[in-house]
């Protein structure tokens, strides 16, 4: 659904969460990294 919705191919999504993990060090696996990564984008980050 999320690549859908992003307009992309699920395998690209894929990739593309693979990468953020690599470059930020966030675990979207984490709910405390993916609340901090919420609350950073949310404050215009």
């Amino acid at each position: 659904e999320a690549a859908e919705r992003l307009h992309i191919h699920p395998n690209t999504l894929g990739y593309r969460m693979v990468r953020m993990n690599e470059i930020s060090g966030i675990n979207l696996k984490s709910m405390s990294d993916k609340v901090a990564a919420f609350l950073y984008l949310q404050s215009g980050g």
